[in-house]
């Protein structure tokens, strides 16, 4: 690996992050619960993550939880791993 790569977590554990995101999904569709973010919300953390030293602009990633900000900002039970949002 190059040096100015990123160093994002293993990729097992942003499995675990991603599986513990989705696995919820059913349950709460199940009970009425909304999956998807406002825009409004979606759009302010966003923000954040654009504001954070944690995101890498060319691959639209957190360094910390090693997601796909674009996506993860999208669902509402989603959250920031160092809990800015």
């Amino acid at each position: 690996m190059e040096e100015n790569q990123p160093q994002y977590p293993s990729f097992f554990e942003q499995i675990k992050n991603l599986s513990d995101l989705v696995g919820k999904m059913p349950a709460d569709l199940y009970n009425g619960k909304k999956i998807l973010a406002t825009e409004e919300k979606y759009d302010e953390r966003l923000k954040v993550c654009f504001d954070c030293e944690h995101f890498v602009e060319s691959d639209k990633r957190c360094k910390k939880c090693g997601c796909f900000v674009y996506a993860k900002a999208r669902f509402e039970e989603s959250g920031c791993p160092i809990l800015k949002w």
